[in-house]
């Protein structure tokens, strides 16, 4: 999956603060942050990969509904996730 921009970093330090105790989130932060540091880009990934660590691919988990005060209400936490991250 090639997404048409280069801010995974940026997106991955939300997904952070959406489930900060994800080991996958803070696995591919410190991969993203280090394939920047080298120069390197941080695309393609693969839906498969996206449904571990993206929070806009997670509505249905309970920890992101947890975290946006929706429980049992995919759609209200894609709303909800959608406004922090416009805010962030």
């Amino acid at each position: 999956m090639y997404c048409g921009h280069e801010y995974t970093v940026k997106n991955l330090k939300f997904a952070a603060t959406v489930e900060p105790n994800s080991a996958a989130v803070a696995d591919k932060l410190a991969w993203a942050k280090a394939q920047v540091g080298k120069g390197l880009p941080t695309v393609p990934s693969t839906i498969a990969e996206e449904f571990t660590f993206n929070p806009f691919m997670r509505v249905r988990e309970a920890s992101v509904q947890t975290h946006a005060g929706r429980v049992g209400d995919a759609i209200g936490t894609m709303s909800a996730i959608r406004a922090q991250k416009d805010m962030f």
